[in-house]
């Protein structure tokens, strides 16, 4: 199975940091400076704004000392410490009953904002292939933003807060506690074992976001937290959090110099996967409200998402591309973008007539960029699993 961004930020948090990048600190600072100085391209929400209201009573109560300690416990004895070198046993042996740290979050609350001291950063690369010619590309390495150990202790109680008071959309499955991953894949198979039944014709579009996690806009997630009517004093507090937000990268040969986080989320800290999930929310709420699904019976079935992987789904060219307009609308308003040249889709027609029939129309395309068609004897790979459009998915272990 493809290890998620989730995991990858868990493997630095816990200290299994794997080989250093071996390229030279100037040239990735120039990269990151480039990725998180960006343009913010968002231009609001339009036709996406209509979300569903959050429960907000459990947002701004004050923070307990119990939840405190409860979130402290989730975090593992060796989980690696931010820029200020601060380690969990640091804040047992200092506030072991968790009443200073509730009143210094409190105080955060209070105020709707974060101590500058604590936007500091310390971001450390994961390698994303095991070829070392590959890894002397910046591009082939994953950034995982970590905080100071006290904000990511507040963040963690925030997110569970927030994740109670906003439902994510369920066809969301990255960054849950289900198993997210196997139930997409069980989808997919069910997708198709469906379409062989009833011999309905089957689109699937694989679609790529580009490094939406690095990109995505910081008025993106406010306006997302607005529209869900999240309490306000919560919004202006987790927006702050970004505000002069700086980190410095790691690599075999030293630290980058400061480079502003003017977009993207952290990886790495608690709160970034559910804001994450939040901002792509409206995404599929519209697909599933006007796009053209596949029909599995008791519903119609539009679009699976794991994180930033989605899987479009119709029963026809013409609902694909109808689908497809839905994602470009989107992507034009938010400032995301489709790595086009990632994109896969095919369209499996099965009738009485003339058999099964693969990809006999035009390709669908993307911002005027044709996606690549799955031709016969080929695959596509999704969440770590070979998929072919005619045979049974091949797994890749």
């Amino acid at each position: 199975m493809v290890e998620s961004p989730g995991k990858l930020a868990r493997r630095v948090l816990d200290g299994s940091e794997i080989g250093r990048c071996p390229i030279g600190a100037k040239e990735v600072g120039r990269y990151f400076r480039g990725k998180w100085g960006a343009k913010d391209e968002f231009k609001g929400l339009g036709q996406f704004a209509c979300m569903s209201r959050s429960r907000t009573k459990c947002l701004a109560i004050p923070i307990s000392e119990k939840e405190v300690i409860l979130a402290r416990k989730l975090i593992k004895n060796d989980s690696a410490p931010g820029p200020d070198g601060v380690v969990k046993t640091d804040l047992i042996k200092w506030d072991p009953s968790g009443k200073l740290l509730a009143w210094i979050f409190n105080g955060f609350m209070v105020n709707q904002k974060i101590p500058d001291i604590l936007k500091s950063n310390r971001t450390t690369l994961i390698p994303k292939d095991k070829e070392a010619e590959a890894l002397k590309d910046v591009t082939n390495w994953r950034p995982i933003t970590i905080g100071p150990m006290v904000l990511r202790l507040f963040s963690a109680i925030i997110s569970k807060r927030l994740t109670k008071a906003c439902p994510i959309n369920v066809r969301q499955k990255g960054f849950t506690n289900a198993p997210g991953c196997s139930e997409n894949l069980l989808l997919v198979e069910g997708v198709r074992e469906r379409s062989i039944k009833t011999r309905a014709p089957l689109a699937m579009v694989f679609i790529d976001l580009a490094k939406a996690f690095d990109s995505i806009s910081h008025v993106h997630l406010r306006q997302t937290l607005v529209n869900r009517r999240v309490d306000p004093g919560i919004v202006e507090m987790i927006n702050d959090s970004y505000c002069g937000c700086s980190t410095r990268v790691q690599t075999d040969n030293g630290y980058s110099g400061r480079i502003a986080i003017e977009i993207g989320v952290k990886q790495g800290d608690p709160l970034s996967p559910l804001l994450f999930n939040l901002a792509i929310d409206p995404l599929l709420a519209k697909l599933q409200e006007v796009g053209d699904g596949f029909d599995m019976g008791d519903e119609k079935l539009t679009v699976m998402a794991y994180a930033d992987d989605l899987v479009l789904l119709s029963n026809s060219w013409e609902g694909m591309n109808k689908n497809m307009g839905v994602l470009e609308a989107f992507c034009n308003l938010t400032g995301l973008r489709v790595n086009t040249k990632k994109c896969h889709g095919f369209l499996v027609d099965r009738n009485k007539r003339n058999g099964i029939q693969l990809n006999q129309c035009p390709p669908w395309s993307l911002g005027g960029t044709d996606i690549n068609m799955v031709k016969e004897g080929e695959m596509v790979k999704y969440l770590g699993i070979k998929i072919s459009p005619l045979k049974d998915p091949t797994s890749l272990m």
